[in-house]
């Protein structure tokens, strides 16, 4: 992810203010692989397996910084907490393995 990527997300969920009941998510947010309506948040980022959520960036209702984690790489991850409206949809991942 690129700080840009953030922003852009960031942006668009600050341009409408709303004032209605929210949820709140922690994670680092992602854009979607291929759907540049919707966006991932991460909520364990560094590690593995991960669990994440996949919002539409129109049910964004606000974001806050929160704090940065460094990887080992030396990649900075911003993890932030996001407002989706209540009631609105989105798809919970959670990996696992299948076992006999």
């Amino acid at each position: 992810m690129t700080t840009q990527e953030l922003h852009e997300i960031v942006r668009s969920s600050e341009s409408e203010r709303y004032t209605g009941p929210t949820v709140t998510y922690e994670g680092s947010v992602r854009k979607h692989p291929y759907d540049e309506t919707k966006f991932l948040l991460i909520t364990s980022p560094g590690e593995s397996p991960s669990h994440f959520y996949e919002f539409r960036i129109r049910d964004l209702a606000r974001t806050r910084k929160v704090y940065q984690l460094v990887t080992e790489e030396g990649d900075t991850l911003q993890i932030v907490q996001v407002e989706i409206r209540a009631g609105s949809h989105g798809i919970e991942m959670i990996p696992f393995e299948a076992r006999p």
